[in-house]
This record gives C-alpha cells, structure tokens and sequence, in this order.
C-alpha cells in the first residue's frame, strides 16, 4: 500500500488522513498486492477481510465520516 499512496498522496503513510482513505485507494491497494505481489484470490479477500473490519470498527470511532467509510 505504501508505494500506492506516495504514488496518490505524495505522503508518507504515517501521516495521512481518514479522509484520504476511499474506495478507490483500497481497491488499487487490492489490485496491486494481487499483480505485483503475485498473491492468491484467498490471501486478497483476507486482506479485503481485515480491511472491511477495521472500518466497521472505525465507523463506531468516528461517526462523522460514516459515509465513506460505508462505501469502502
């Protein structure tokens, strides 16, 4: 993910925002891992997983930005 959001954001990942996180960044993430990294349809949807499941928990944390996180 990192090479994918200097390559968006021109940042670090340390610093970046919620608000920078979309659906399109996590999906480019997805579809590098599986060219570039060469991994299975299985190890991509077990990140999609813990990805899903971080912003569940995220949209408890920070109701505000509920709506994006949704669409991700």
């Amino acid at each position: 993910m990192y090479g994918i959001l200097i390559g968006v954001y021109k940042k670090a990942p340390s610093v970046l925002l919620l608000e920078d996180i979309n659906a399109e960044v996590v999906s480019a993430f997805l579809n590098d891992l599986e060219e570039h990294r060469v991994i299975s349809a299985r190890t991509r949807n077990l990140q999609l997983t813990a990805i899903h499941s971080f912003f569940h928990f995220l949209e408890y944390e920070e109701p505000v930005h509920s709506a994006q996180m949704q669409r991700v």
